[in-house]
């Protein structure tokens, strides 16, 4: 794949992992939802992330536009790389409380678990960035094949909801 792509893809998994955080985040709120309501949790957070991540997917279209294996990394990418990592980090807070229900307990802790490895290998990806000086370097940070395995589990966890709810009469297309 190329690493043009793979770095798109990163920035989308910063967002995308906060939609499956949104749906497995365990909390000590004030009780398990229904699955409705688990559902409709999951939905609505995710949209007001992606409200919140787009500006900086926006940025970073901007900042790649155009540019050769040679050019130096923009500035505009680093600072919105870290807004993204800032905003999933914001938004595992903001679902702290939802509380699956027992039927998706296993789907949950798993999607919870491909979260965290997610995360913690993008983040680690993003903080070194500043190591790259070139567009090129940047580029090759994203072609891990960890992180290519994290998303695949991730994309598998979200696809793994997304079933649960159909097969649950709710009709949801969470952006797996």
């Amino acid at each position: 794949m190329k690493a043009r792509t793979m770095i798109t893809i990163a920035a989308g998994l910063l967002v995308l992992s906060g939609a499956l955080a949104g749906a497995c985040k365990n909390g000590g709120g004030g009780g398990q939802l229904t699955i409705d309501e688990y559902i409709q949790q999951i939905v609505s957070t995710d949209q007001a992330h992606e409200a919140r991540a787009n500006p900086f997917r926006s940025q970073l279209d901007q900042a790649f536009a155009g540019l050769s294996d040679s050019a130096p990394v923009p500035a505009e990418a680093v600072t919105a790389f870290g807004g993204l990592i800032d905003e999933e980090e914001k938004f595992l807070g903001e679902v702290s409380d939802i509380d699956p229900p027992e039927e998706a307990a296993d789907l949950h802790q798993e999607a919870i678990d491909s979260l965290q490895e997610d995360h913690d290998l993008l983040a680690q990806t993003v903080s070194q960035i500043n190591e790259t000086t070139t567009f090129a370097q940047l580029q090759q940070l994203f072609e891990s094949e960890d992180l290519a395995q994290a998303e695949t589990r991730r994309t598998d966890a979200c696809l793994a909801i997304q079933q649960f709810a159909s097969d649950n009469g709710v009709e949801v297309d969470l952006t797996c």
